[in-house]
């Protein structure tokens, strides 16, 4: 991972390993936009472990993946078929990598980096936001559960969660903890 693309990527797939330890690629070699995109990314995904263990979850009882192809979510739109940079990241979760191109489904879309809001049924040219590597829209209506970020998941089993509610639908969500 040397382009804040790929961390983006990176850390929006089912099992995220970053670096690799192969090479000369350790965190304190890299130039600072990835350095501190790896920081950025590592607690961006750590507080959303609530949403994807429960998506997780989900996924072991429906066989869903966590990582779903357009085409997948939405097949009666024939040309998701050959969409290959934008996919959903469980159920509320759109993210798009490695083009400025997002195709947005129908529906309303809101940037979770910087809460602009979009109408769907369409493909956007989307503006990177200073230090990130690609688009998260969330689906509007969508509502999961966060957590503050840890060092390590295991630090500390979280006190409380945060509900993270997108109005524009009806929506709902199940948290899973076991």
């Amino acid at each position: 991972v040397t382009t804040i693309e790929g961390v983006h990527y990176g850390f929006f797939t089912p099992w995220t390993q970053q670096l690799t330890w192969r090479t000369w690629n350790y965190p304190w070699f890299m130039r600072d936009e990835i350095k501190d995109g790896i920081k950025y990314y590592s607690h961006l995904r750590n507080s959303l472990f609530p949403y994807i263990y429960s998506m997780a979850h989900k996924a072991s009882e429906t066989a869903l993946p966590l990582c779903r192809a357009l085409s997948l979510m939405y097949p009666e739109n024939p040309e998701f078929d050959y969409v290959l940079n934008t996919y959903m990241f469980g159920d509320s979760i759109l993210v798009s990598v490695f083009k400025p191109e997002v195709t947005l489904p129908e529906g309303t879309w809101i940037d979770y980096f910087t809460g602009d809001v979009y109408e769907g049924g369409r493909t956007i040219e989307y503006k990177l936001p200073e230090g990130k590597g690609g688009a998260m829209m969330i689906k509007a209506g969508s509502v999961f559960c966060t957590m503050k970020p840890t060092r390590y998941i295991e630090e500390k089993i979280p006190d409380n969660y945060f509900v993270n509610v997108y109005p524009g639908a009806d929506g709902e969500f199940t948290l899973y903890e076991d």
